[in-house]
């Protein structure tokens, strides 16, 4: 008898377990009956996964098939794309996928079974208070790319872009401005047109602010930017769907009582992106049969008025289609057939060389400015670290030292595709309760002068065994070297000032400027973080003054994300390669 109440107590806690977990809400690839790469505009009505609301999960209610989708754009998901194309059944792997949704059919090369579930013009979201101070208006939501170029380079609009080799949208209007500088439609463009335009086209590209990443990475900044309160920027380059929905951006931006955006097509030439659906053409005969239920799906009555509630013109498939477009408000300046041009981009070999142009010529030169924390709390608290697959305990002093060292390794970053320009400038300064003066500076592509010098007096560094290290000696390096300095407090924001006088005395607005903090963020002494804010918000060229944190041992207390993110930059843990990593691309992607 006891056995049978022990076996009914250890069900009934069995059963009680299981309802409290319930089942889990993280979806997988390997579960999944279908593996899509998609385009940020495929989020908007397909939903995070086929748990969460959307079409993946309506798909799922009516057919049992579950699709996993990963949101990539541009030339990251042509990546991926060309990678899973030729990919047999039995070597396919968690970096191959079965189908793909590109944001725009340039992307569609080599794709099998080919649907076009929607489409979406591309053009400027300015905020709406800044769109009145120049004269726009919803009543003729318009802009010529004379017009736009014109506002740019006077300095009445500060426009965000991603990289028009890291997102679809900004791709397209890059090759709309080489279209307007050639005096050409950007589908006629050939690979002269394009060499001819490059200087203009930089002209006016260098007034843009860059995203380190994707159309939405360049939206998301922008609308971080305005929920803050900041407004460092007035617009983005995105597509008409990007800020509009009934629970999209500019809803969220009203809820929370901040100016929202509208949106401005270019008349002469507005690029509009066809979305495109497609396979690799080595599915399974499962697989093949989910795949065309699912592209089907996605033309049918209810999933076309879904594309339309998002702000997505419907499919070239589904022309007959009568569907909901509420989202193409008035006052956000959306109308369903805007009085401008609709071009398409140029052939693909014509757009990679574009692409390719604009990878190594329109980047803006880069200077950075590099504040490194030598203070007694760096000393005193150990971390841990991985360090070739094995974690030590090093003290925070060390992991910073090993950190400069993977950063400054010109080899470690071009195996990361991270190559800095030939005229970018990268300064370093140690600080404690005072500031040195410049350690070591690097110009170019060689940069493993700075680890070896910064090595030299905060090392040495070993890889093998971080143990083997003489603080005592570091502490004497530092007086030698800079006539008896010697950390005994905290004062980062007053080296971040300095860093900002000096860029202030040099300013060139066409040149990117960055703040880098590298700290543990423990003391708040000397010039605290308000004050610094305050210096670098009166500056008038502070839009082209990024400050980003990379913490040691803390989560960056007083150099946290929500801190450095009024700066246009974020907070980055530097205890492994992958926070070092982001905090490099942030600086070097855009």
């Amino acid at each position: 008898m006891k056995i049978n109440r022990l076996y009914v107590l250890v069900l009934v806690l069995a059963l009680a377990i299981a309802a409290c977990v319930g089942p889990s809400s993280e979806t997988s690839q390997t579960s999944s009956d279908l593996s899509v790469v998609a385009g940020p505009n495929a989020k908007q009505f397909l939903g995070d996964n086929y748990e969460s609301e959307g079409l993946l999960q309506q798909f799922y209610k009516e057919t049992g098939n579950k699709v996993y989708v990963e949101y990539l754009d541009g030339t990251d998901a042509e990546a991926i794309k060309s990678a899973s194309l030729g990919v047999t059944l039995d070597k396919k792997t968690a970096e191959t996928f079965d189908a793909f949704i590109f944001d725009d059919q340039l992307f569609g090369a080599g794709l099998k079974d080919i649907s076009f579930p929607a489409r979406a013009f591309v053009g400027v979201w300015i905020r709406q208070d800044k769109a009145n101070d120049l004269g726009l208006t919803v009543v003729d939501p318009y802009l010529t790319h004379e017009q736009f170029a014109r506002m740019l380079e006077s300095g009445g609009l500060k426009i965000v872009t991603a990289p028009a080799n890291k997102g679809t949208a900004a791709a397209l209007e890059f090759f709309a401005t080489m279209a307007y500088c050639s005096g050409n439609p950007s589908s006629q463009l050939t690979t002269q047109t394009v060499q001819d335009s490059k200087d203009c086209g930089k002209r006016i590209y260098d007034y843009f602010a860059r995203s380190a990443g994707s159309t939405d990475d360049a939206v998301k900044m922008v609308f971080d930017d305005s929920i803050n309160g900041s407004n460092l920027f007035d617009g983005v380059i995105a597509y008409q769907s990007s800020f509009a929905g009934e629970q999209g951006l500019n809803q969220q931006l009203v809820n929370k009582g901040k100016v929202p955006f509208l949106f401005f097509y270019f008349k002469d030439a507005s690029p509009m992106a066809t979305m495109i659906m497609g396979n690799t053409g080595n599915l399974s005969e499962a697989e093949k049969k989910v795949y065309d239920e699912f592209a089907a799906y996605l033309l049918t009555d209810t999933s076309q008025q879904a594309v339309a509630s998002h702000a997505l013109l419907p499919g070239s498939s589904a022309f007959g289609v009568s569907p909901d477009y509420s989202a193409f408000r008035a006052d956000w300046g959306l109308t369903v057939n805007p009085q401008s041009t609709p071009i398409n981009p140029p052939v693909y070999s014509v757009a990679k060389q574009a692409l390719d142009i604009y990878r190594d010529y329109y980047k803006r030169v880069k200077v950075v400015k590099a504040c490194v924390d030598v203070s007694p709390s760096m000393f005193q608290e150990s971390m841990k670290i991985n360090v070739n697959g094995k974690s030590w305990d090093v003290l925070r002093i060390q992991a910073l030292n090993r950190a400069l060292l993977k950063i400054t390794d010109s080899q470690w970053l071009v195996d990361n595709n991270i190559v800095p320009g030939q005229n970018d400038v990268f300064d370093y300064y140690f600080f404690s309760s005072g500031t040195t003066g410049l350690v070591t500076e690097t110009i170019g592509v060689n940069t493993n002068v700075a680890g070896d010098r910064i090595n030299s007096i905060l090392g040495p560094w070993n890889d093998a065994d971080p143990r083997i290290w003489n603080s005592d000696q570091v502490w004497k390096n530092l007086a030698r070297e800079f006539n008896g300095f010697q950390p005994n407090g905290t004062e980062m924001f007053e080296c971040a000032n300095l860093m900002l006088q000096l860029i202030e005395q040099g300013f060139n607005p066409e040149i990117d400027y960055y703040i880098v903090i590298l700290t543990d963020g423990e003391n708040m002494s000397g010039m605290n973080a308000d004050q610094f804010f305050a210096a670098w918000n009166s500056f008038s060229g502070k839009t082209s003054v990024t400050v980003i944190g990379i913490a040691f041992g803390t989560k960056g207390k007083s150099i946290n994300a929500v801190y450095t993110q009024q700066f246009g930059g974020n907070t980055y843990m530097g205890d492994n390669d992958e926070g070092l990593l982001n905090a490099f691309k942030a600086i070097y992607g855009r």
